[in-house]
């Protein structure tokens, strides 16, 4: 292929990775053939053969983004809210003071889970869609086909060549960051450490799988350190609590990671607060989440609430985002009914403030009036969607299924781990097919990104 006025995933390298050789590349990796971990043979999502690449000044904007927001995210319950529990309750918990009571005590730990930053470059910079929090959030598993992508790719294995370019480890960076957070905050860790998996317990086989898969990569990260970590996995119910600290069996857990977004005991919740058991996914967790969240921290930016470093980065990567709620709104300065703004489909996207994998997220662009005027009947005043201004991907050069080269939309899921950034992936979904929401589940092709050193 020649290159193109049309930026290329591969960026500035385009033409040094397009070879005769790769003509032939397939455009999707057969998994069940790759060089990955047994637990990823049947992986449910297609993969691209190629890589994606990031240019240094684009890298610097990415790990910015993934370690600031979270960050900032934290801080609404306080500069928004003033951490007061009755409008914390109204506004996240339908008025529950006692939930909100106890959200605000996990706030005072001030524990920030991991985060996935889904984000689009248009044409005027980054915008950061949404914001997921939690263990349960995906995207890390691609990482395993690094190796087999890299065999592909001349420049990303020759010897005088591969060191030039680096994709962020985001599950062993990930261990690294748990494994920290679980010496820092619990009591009575030894020169063991064990942490338990919630997992969905549909498929024994599948349960085995990843737990073998977790085990052998936190043997890999801690194979220098002077501990070992054990991993365990069973019903949460089998958990329980002796002296303050939580048990499965004999063994003591000390940190318990819900990645299958299932209710824990109390008892969990219990040791969480005493100190003697890590758990991120906490009540919190599930605030910081709520995509409401994007709207209050671009009002906390224009009234100039943080430094003003983080309230230009907010003013400029957040999107336009209000409850969909009939009321007058400040939109682009002059105050508008938010009936008359959504009048204009095209501009606008209705998403629900929460769920994963595009549910219930339409793109008005995509939709018919009568599609649309119908989701509004459905959504308007319903009290759990979004109204936010639609954020049009950059189209970039990139191989669709038949291996042609061809315009492609992106979506970078960015991770940041407190202040660790965790690396960052794609999704790519070909323009002549585009349908508005860009994700895997709806079809999206999903790929490894190199940072160009």
């Amino acid at each position: 292929m020649k290159s193109t006025s049309m930026e290329s995933i591969l960026f500035s390298k385009h033409d040094e990775f397009i070879k005769p050789k790769n003509a032939e590349l397939p455009s999707i990796i057969k998994s069940e053939l790759a060089n990955v971990p047994h637990i990823f043979k049947k992986y449910h999502y297609p993969v691209s053969s190629w890589p994606v690449l990031l240019e240094k000044e684009m890298a610097k904007e990415v790990k910015l983004l993934s370690v600031r927001i979270p960050k900032l995210i934290a801080q609404i319950p306080t500069l928004y809210f003033n951490n007061d529990i009755q409008k914390i309750a109204d506004f996240y918990l339908e008025g529950n003071t006692t939930l909100a009571e106890f959200t605000m005590m996990c706030q005072e730990k001030q524990m920030i889970a991991s985060c996935r930053l889904d984000v689009t470059c248009t044409n005027d910079g980054f915008k950061v869609l949404e914001a997921n929090m939690g263990s349960s959030i995906g995207g890390w598993q691609v990482q395993s086909f690094d190796e087999e992508i890299r065999s592909y790719h001349l420049p990303l294995h020759e010897n005088d060549t591969k060191d030039a370019y680096i994709s962020r480890d985001t599950p062993v960076n990930y261990i690294e960051f748990i494994t920290d957070e679980m010496l820092k905050s619990v009591s009575g860790i030894g020169n063991e450490i064990n942490l338990f998996l919630s997992l969905s317990a549909e498929d024994n086989m599948a349960t085995q799988d990843t737990l073998e898969f977790f085990q052998d990569m936190v043997n890999e990260v801690h194979k220098d350190k002077d501990f070992k970590m054990n991993v365990f996995t069973s019903n949460v119910d089998d958990l329980y609590m002796k002296q303050g600290n939580v048990y499965l069996n004999s063994s003591r857990i000390h940190g318990i990671l819900d990645m299958n977004e299932k209710e824990v005991p109390s008892i969990v919740f219990r040791a969480y607060l005493m100190g003697t058991i890590y758990f991120p996914d906490n009540l919190i967790t599930h605030l910081h989440g709520d995509k409401r969240n994007l709207a209050l921290l671009r009002f906390l930016a224009e009234e100039g609430k943080f430094s003003e470093a983080d309230n230009q980065l907010l003013k400029k990567c957040m999107p336009w985002t209000v409850e969909l709620k009939s009321k007058l709104v400040n939109y682009k300065g002059e105050m508008r009914a938010v009936t008359d703004l959504i009048q204009h489909k095209d501009d606008f996207v209705i998403k629900p403030f929460s769920g994963l994998q595009g549910k219930d997220v339409s793109v008005g662009k995509f939709l018919t009036q009568a599609q649309w005027e119908e989701i509004i009947d459905e959504t308007l005043d319903s009290g759990k969607f979004i109204l936010q201004e639609f954020c049009d991907s950059k189209q970039y050069m990139a191989p669709n299924r038949n291996g042609t080269w061809t315009p492609h939309k992106v979506i970078w899921g960015m991770f940041g781990f407190d202040s660790m950034y965790g690396g960052v992936w794609v999704r790519m979904s070909e323009v002549a097919t585009d349908v508005g929401v860009i994700n895997s589940a709806t079809g999206a092709i999903e790929a490894i990104v190199y940072e160009i050193l």
